[in-house]
C-alpha cells in the first residue's frame, strides 16, 4: 500500500488585514466562496458521464486521487474518500489481461509528459467485467511528482456495438465467400475504388496491394469483353440507371473466369452522380457446367445418330418415341413403322415375360437399370439374338420420365459360342485322351527314374566292394619293404587307377543326386578365408608334385552363405584343375572380393594354356573334357558340371574368363552373409560346472554332418570328465556305430543327407541292441510344431541350435546320469 499523499498545493495566503474583525469577516467570505465553488464544481462534474479526477504519482511509487468526482462510485464502485490518499484500491480491479499494459502506458505518460489515453477492462468481485476509457493530461509539480487531470468513462455499450459490427462484417464476408459474390464502390470525388475481400479473391489480386487503378482494372477484363463492358457501364452511369452484364476476366495467374456484374449509380439530394456501387458474382462453375452439359448432349446426339449400336428412347407405357438408324437396320423396320409397334410386339414370345418383369421393376422404382439377353423378331421373320441394357431417367419426385435402351446384335457371337461349345466338347475328349497318355508317360518316367536310382546305388555297391579289396591289398603291398622298385611302381599305378575310379564313382553319384533333386544342403554363414586355406592345404601335395605355386588373397572378414562341405568340394575341384592344367613352374591364385551389398565373388586364376572362346560353352557339360581325355592328365569330365549345379543350388553363379596363352580365371558368385553375434557371456559357474557324471567312461555318439557343429559338441562334452565322443557325419554310419559301440547317449541331427533323423531314430528303436539308448534331437528346426513332432516320434529330448550350453549340460548330464545308474 502506498504512503498517504501530502495535501495538494494551495495558493499563498493574502496579507493579514490590520483590523481583526475585518480579518474574520474576510475569512468567512472566502470560506463561503470556496464552498460555493466546490458545490458548483460538484454540480458540473455530476453532469459529466464517468468520473472527473486528478491522479498524482511520485517517483517512489506512491499514488493517489487528490480529487475524484462522485462518478467514481459508478465507474469503480469506490468512494472518492477511499482513494484520496492511496490509489492502490483502483488498480486491484484491473483485468489480468490488461493491467500490465495500463501500468506501462501510465509510466510512459509520466516519463514523457505525454497525454494518457487508454481503453482497458476492470473486473469486480462479483465477476462482472466492464470496459473503461481513460484520458488525462499530465503536469510535473515542483516536488517531482506528476499530476494528471482527466476523465474516465464506461464504454461497454460502444464495445458491444463494435463487437456486433465486427460480427456483421465477418458474416457479410462469409456470405460473400460462400456465394462467391464480391462488392465494390467507386467515388467520383476521390476517384477511389473500394473492394470487398471476396472481390479481391475473385480477381486474384493480393488485398495488401489494394484495388487496382482504372487502367490496371481494365487489363483484368478479357480482351474480347473489355470494350463491351466499358460501353455498358458508361451508358448506364450517364443515364443514371442500374445495369447487369456478364463478362470474363483473366486473373494475374492466367485463369479465365466468368462473372456476372451488377451496378447502379449513387446520387446526392440534388440528383448529381457521386458514386457507383456494384457486385460481381463468380459464375465460372455454372458456365463450365452448362458447357459440359452442352457437350454431353452433343456427344449423346452424335452417338445416338452414329449407328454403332441400336438405341431407343421410350415414354413409359407409350411405346417408342425415337429409334436410331442402327436399330432400324437391325430389325428391318422404318422409324415410322417402329412408332406403330410396342417393344413387346417385336420381342420373341419366349422372352417377353422376363423382359416385362424387369421393366415393371424399373417403373416401380425397385431398380434404376437392368441388362438382359433376349431375342427380337425381324421384319423378314428371322430371329436376332441381342444384348439389352435399359436405364430410366427420373424427375425430382422419382417418377420415370424416359426409358433409354441400348441394343447390341450378338447373333454372330451366339452362333460362334455354339460352335465353340461344340469344339470344346471335342477338345475335352482330346484332352482326356492326351491326359491318359501323359499319365502313362509320367509313370514310365518315374519308373525309369527309380530304375536309374536303383542302378546307380547297385553300381556303387558293386564297384566299391571289389575296389575295397583292390585298394586295401594294394596299400598293404605298398607297405611291404621287400618289394622291388619295379613291383612298387606297379602297385603305385594300381593305387592311382583305383583311386581315380573311386573318384569317378563318387562324382557320378553326386551328379545323379543333384539332377534328381535329392541332394540335401545345409546353408550357413561361412568364413571364406578358413575354407580357402583348407582347400589349398589339401591341394598342396598335387601342386608340389607339378611344381605349381599356390597363392591366396582373401580378406579375413569375408563371409558367404553356403553349404560348407559342398563349397569346399567346388573349391577343391577348381583349384585342382588350376594345378593340373597349368604349365611347369606356373601359379594358381585364389582371390575374393565384395561385389555389392548382397554378393561375394571368388576367383581362381591359373597361368595355363587357356581355353579357346568357341569351346567355352562346352566347358560345364557332363563328361566334356575339351580334348584333354586324349592327354596324360587324369580327369572324369564331371567335376565342373557338378560344381555348376552345386553353386546354383547354393543360390550362386559360376563362370569362366579365359584367353588362350594367358590362362583362365574361374569365378563363383555367392550370397554375402555375416556371422551371428556371439552369445552374451555366461557366469563362469554355468560354463565350467557341468552336471556330475558317473566315474566310469561313457560314450556319446553325435550324428552330425556339419563339421563345425560336430566340433562344437565335442568341445562342450570335453568339459565332462569320463565322456568319450564318437562322431558320425551320416545317419548310416551313426547306426553302425550305435550297434557296434552301444553308446550311453545319442545326439542326432534331424537334417542329414541320405537318411533324415526321423528315419534313423525309427531304426534305432527297431533294433533290440539300440532300442533303449536315449536319443536327443539336436537340430536348427526350432518351431513348436517341430518340437512336438520330435517328441511324438520318440526322441527323449529336443535341443535346438544355436546350443544353449547350460540347457545342453543339464539335459546331457541328466540322461548320462540315468545311463550310469542303469
Amino acid at each position: 500500500m502506498s504512503n498517504p499523499a501530502p495535501p495538494p498545493p494551495t495558493d499563498p495566503p493574502a496579507p493579514p488585514p490590520e483590523d481583526p474583525a475585518a480579518e474574520i469577516e474576510q475569512l468567512r467570505r472566502e470560506v463561503a466562496a470556496l464552498r460555493e465553488r466546490e458545490q458548483r464544481l460538484a454540480r458540473l462534474a455530476a453532469q459529466v458521464p464517468g468520473v472527473l479526477y486528478q491522479y498524482q504519482a511520485w517517483p517512489d511509487g506512491r499514488s493517489c486521487f487528490p480529487f475524484a468526482s462522485e462518478g467514481i462510485r459508478d465507474v469503480y464502485r469506490v468512494t472518492p474518500e477511499q482513494v484520496r490518499d492511496d490509489a492502490s484500491a483502483l488498480f486491484a480491479f484491473g483485468h489480468p489481461d490488461d493491467l500490465e499494459r495500463v501500468v506501462a502506458s501510465i509510466a510512459t505518460s509520466q516519463r514523457d509528459l505525454t497525454p494518457w489515453d487508454c481503453e482497458y477492462r476492470v473486473r469486480f468481485a462479483d465477476g462482472s467485467v466492464h470496459w473503461l476509457h481513460g484520458r488525462a493530461t499530465p503536469e510535473r509539480l515542483p516536488d517531482g511528482s506528476t499530476l494528471w487531470h482527466g476523465v474516465i468513462t464506461r464504454i461497454d455499450a460502444r464495445k458491444r456495438a463494435e463487437y456486433a459490427l465486427r460480427e456483421r462484417e465477418a458474416s457479410l464476408r462469409q456470405a460473400q465467400r460462400l456465394a462467391r459474390l464480391g462488392s465494390w464502390r467507386w467515388s467520383r470525388d476521390s476517384a477511389r475504388l473500394e473492394w470487398s475481400d471476396e472481390t479481391f479473391r475473385i480477381f486474384g489480386v493480393d488485398p495488401a496491394a489494394g484495388p487496382p487503378a482504372e487502367s490496371d482494372f481494365l487489363r483484368l477484363i478479357h480482351p474480347d469483353d473489355r470494350e463491351r463492358l466499358q460501353r455498358v457501364h458508361d451508358e448506364a452511369m450517364a443515364a443514371r440507371r442500374a445495369y447487369e452484364a456478364e463478362f470474363r476476366i483473366v486473373t494475374p495467374a492466367g485463369a479465365v473466369k466468368h462473372l456476372l456484374g451488377r451496378a447502379e449509380p449513387v446520387l446526392d439530394d440534388d440528383g448529381r452522380f457521386v458514386a457507383a456501387v456494384g457486385t460481381v458474382l463468380d459464375i465460372t462453375e455454372h458456365r463450365e457446367a452448362e458447357l459440359a452439359l452442352h457437350r454431353s448432349e452433343q456427344a449423346f446426339r452424335q452417338f445416338f445418330d452414329a449407328g454403332l449400336v441400336g438405341m431407343t428412347i421410350e415414354a413409359p407405357y407409350q411405346g417408342w418415341e425415337r429409334v436410331n438408324r442402327r436399330m432400324a437396320e437391325m430389325l428391318g423396320y422404318t422409324p415410322e413403322e417402329y412408332a406403330q409397334h410396342h417393344w413387346t410386339d417385336l420381342t420373341h414370345p419366349d422372352d417377353v415375360d422376363a423382359d416385362m418383369a424387369q421393366y415393371e421393376r424399373l417403373l416401380r422404382g425397385d431398380i434404376d437399370a437392368y441388362t438382359l439377353d433376349k431375342r427380337y423378331l425381324r421384319k423378314d421373320g428371322s430371329v436376332m439374338d441381342a444384348s439389352l441394357v435399359v436405364r430410366a431417367e427420373r424427375d425430382e419426385h422419382g417418377r420415370v420420365v424416359r426409358v433409354f435402351a441400348i441394343v447390341v446384335d450378338v447373333t454372330a457371337r451366339r452362333e460362334a459360342e455354339r460352335a465353340l461349345e461344340r469344339h470344346r466338347d471335342e477338345l475335352e475328349k482330346l484332352v482326356e485322351a492326351r491326359t491318359h497318355e501323359l499319365v502313362a508317360a509320367r509313370d514310365a518316367a518315374q519308373q525309369a527314374s527309380r530304375a536309374k536310382t536303383e542302378f546307380l546305388s547297385s553300381m556303387s555297391h558293386e564297384l566299391r566292394t571289389p575296389l575295397n579289396a583292390i585298394l586295401g591289398f594294394a596299400q598293404l603291398l605298398e607297405l611291404d619293404r621287400a618289394l622291388t622298385l619295379r613291383s612298387r611302381g606297379y602297385v603305385t599305378e594300381v593305387l592311382r587307377a583305383g583311386r581315380h575310379l573311386l573318384r569317378l564313382i563318387d562324382e557320378v553319384l553326386d551328379l545323379a543326386h543333384v539332377e534328381s533333386g535329392r541332394l540335401a544342403l545345409s546353408p550357413e554363414p561361412l568364413e571364406l578365408a578358413d575354407l580357402v586355406r583348407e582347400a589349398l592345404t589339401l591341394t598342396d601335395p598335387l601342386a608340389r608334385q607339378r611344381d605349381v605355386a599356390l597363392h591366396a588373397e582373401v580378406p579375413g572378414d569375408l563371409v558367404v552363405r553356403a553349404d560348407r562341405l559342398r563349397l569346399k568340394q567346388v573349391l577343391l575341384n577348381l583349384v585342382s584343375n588350376a594345378v593340373k592344367y597349368n604349365r611347369q613352374r606356373g601359379s594358381a591364385t585364389i582371390t575374393a572380393r565384395v561385389l555389392d551389398e548382397f554378393r561375394v565373388r571368388i576367383e581362381v586364376h591359373d597361368t595355363g594354356a587357356g581355353i579357346a572362346p568357341e569351346r567355352l560353352p562346352q566347358l560345364f557339360q557332363p563328361f566334356s573334357r575339351l580334348g584333354a581325355e586324349f592327354g596324360p592328365i587324369e580327369g572324369t569330365g564331371i567335376g565342373l558340371s557338378l560344381s555348376k549345379r552345386l553353386v546354383e543350388l547354393m543360390a550362386g553363379r559360376i563362370g569362366v574368363d579365359s584367353e588362350p596363352g594367358r590362362g583362365s580365371t574361374f569365378w563363383i558368385e555367392l550370397p554375402r552373409d555375416r556371422l551371428a553375434d556371439p552369445p552374451p557371456p555366461r557366469p563362469v559357474a554355468d560354463a565350467a560346472a557341468p552336471a556330475p557324471l558317473p566315474a566310469h567312461e561313457l560314450g556319446v555318439l553325435c550324428v552330425e554332418d556339419n563339421p563345425a557343429n560336430l566340433a562344437l559338441v565335442e568341445q562342450i562334452l570335453a568339459r565332462h570328465a569320463g565322456v568319450r565322443v564318437i562322431g558320425a557325419p551320416s545317419a548310416r554310419l551313426g547306426l553302425e556305430l550305435a550297434r557296434a559301440q552301444r553308446p550311453a547317449l545319442v545326439l542326432l541331427d534331424i537334417h542329414l543327407p541320405e537318411m533324415d533323423g526321423y528315419e534313423a531314430l525309427a531304426r534305432l528303436r527297431a533294433d533290440p541292441a539300440t532300442a533303449t539308448i536315449p536319443v536327443v534331437a539336436l537340430t536348427a528346426h526350432a518351431m513348436p510344431a517341430d518340437a512336438r513332432r520330435a517328441i511324438e516320434a520318440g526322441f527323449d529330448e529336443y535341443l535346438t541350435k544355436p546350443i544353449d550350453v547350460s540347457v545342453f549340460d543339464a539335459v546331457v548330464g541328466r540322461l548320462l546320469a540315468r545311463a550310469g545308474r542303469a
